[in-house]
């Protein structure tokens, strides 16, 4: 392993020599080079030039010379931070201040990101993952402007978490509620509410995942995590936004007191839902959130969620999907997440889409499996029942936050992308704040 400093630097000079015929990276004389040349001239590129240094051994690198900006650098940090292996980037080589300043800021919030999000159930139970969320803002350094308070388990029922309760039932590890706000300004009105869904581990419950199919359940809390970095980056950069965080945090386990196919809960809004799939329980808890955020009447409700396989079947792991019956807020996160060098992509919710789930014995099923149903339609549909009307909502059904292999952007596990976008979504709608970084 090579533990001397490796000087990264960019030229946009075509290579031809040992290293092949027009390479992305070569090294020679303890430098490396990303030619970023008319075949590699995208920013992802310069991810790609990360990920195929880690993957030579080299551990620590430090960006060197000209032509280096935030968006390269993050950008390469993005590609070569490995899953389980510490690399080191130094950034000392810069005597640009902000630029040093605010790429810590966005590193420090994607490496917690990362870090949750390939933790082990067995390390990152409900009450853990909760108390991470709160070490991690506190840190951010909000000071008395943010607040914080978990519900436990046995205060669940009494708050109307019905579906954080019946998911988390039949695991020893107990669910909680995690909410914070942030108001910086002192401001009645909140500007933004986000909801996330916590589940550290999923089964499936009853309606048990395959063996392979549980493997990368551990990261079924990505869309919780993705909400509490969003929050932290906003926090780190001082944005002016007031802020109310709802996490939803249970493991969906199997047990004699677990819930089951054709139960019925009736949540706090009156709506009734049978669960037909105990492995469709995403929606259960974020139904939760919702009610919980709009408490608040913020004037924006996002909910984050790795919710459904069909928005990956769609979509791929390289896409978030957004959501929304107003079309022109599904298409402005796909903006959003553009303007931030991620990738996002707008699937259609149509009111029809809610005819879908309604139940025989009750108000709305949990799950559909018609032949043909749009999968990540109707689990949108499902928590729009906890929608007050007429309230500015999108849903995003977050795929792109986590990838099983590696490939030439990003190690295997927690891809850190997607709060990127969100932040950026929040000042495009709500547009108080500076968009400078």
């Amino acid at each position: 392993m090579n533990k001397a400093t490796l000087k990264v630097l960019l030229t946009d000079k075509v290579y031809e020599g040992v290293w092949g015929s027009d390479p992305l990276v070569t090294v020679e004389n303890e430098c490396a080079y990303i030619h970023l040349t008319p075949a590699h001239c995208e920013l992802s590129s310069v991810a790609a030039a990360g990920r195929t240094l880690d993957s030579m051994g080299f551990k620590n690198v430090t960006p060197s010379g000209d032509g280096w900006d935030f968006e390269r650098i993050y950008a390469f940090v993005t590609g070569y931070n490995a899953a389980f292996d510490k690399n080191f980037v130094q950034l000392a080589g810069f005597d640009d201040p902000k630029l040093v300043r605010d790429l810590n800021r966005y590193i420090t919030v994607f490496d917690w990101l990362k870090f949750e999000i390939n933790s082990p159930a067995s390390e990152l139970d409900p009450e853990q993952f909760a108390q991470d969320c709160e070490d991690f803002l506190a840190d951010c350094g909000a000071g008395e402007t943010l607040t914080m308070k978990t519900v436990f388990y046995d205060d669940l029922l009494e708050n109307g978490y019905v579906g954080t309760e019946a998911v988390g039932r039949g695991s020893e590890c107990k669910s909680c509620v995690f909410i914070a706000e942030y108001n910086p300004q002192h401001t009645d009105t909140v500007d933004v509410a986000l909801v996330g869904k916590g589940i550290t581990f999923d089964s499936g419950g009853y309606s048990l995942k395959s063996a392979d199919g549980m493997l990368l359940m551990k990261s079924d809390m990505g869309g919780a995590a993705t909400a509490v970095a969003a929050l932290g980056l906003m926090i780190l950069r001082g944005l002016p936004y007031h802020v109310k965080l709802v996490i939803c945090c249970a493991e969906n386990m199997v047990s004699g007191s677990s819930y089951k196919p054709g139960d019925h809960l009736e949540y706090p809004n009156g709506v009734t839902v049978e669960v037909l799939n105990t492995d469709a329980e995403g929606r259960l808890i974020l139904a939760d959130g919702l009610i919980e955020a709009q408490k608040s009447k913020p004037e924006l409700l996002i909910d984050v969620a790795t919710l459904t396989g069909a928005a990956k079947v769609a979509l791929g792991r390289d896409y978030n999907a957004a959501l929304s019956f107003d079309e022109k807020l599904s298409f402005l996160f796909k903006k959003s997440a553009e303007q931030e060098h991620e990738r996002a992509w707008p699937l259609p919710l149509d009111r029809f889409h809610r005819n879908l789930v309604k139940g025989v014995n009750t108000d709305i099923v949990n799950s559909v499996s018609a032949e043909g149903t749009a999968g990540a339609s109707t689990a949108a549909a499902f928590l729009s029942y906890f929608v007050n009307e007429g309230q500015q909502w999108l849903h995003i059904d977050l795929g792109a936050s986590f990838q099983k292999c590696a490939n030439q952007f990003y190690a295997p596990g927690a891809k850190g992308h997607g709060f990127r976008s969100i932040v950026r979504f929040i000042e495009n709608v709500i547009g108080q704040g500076n968009t400078a970084k």
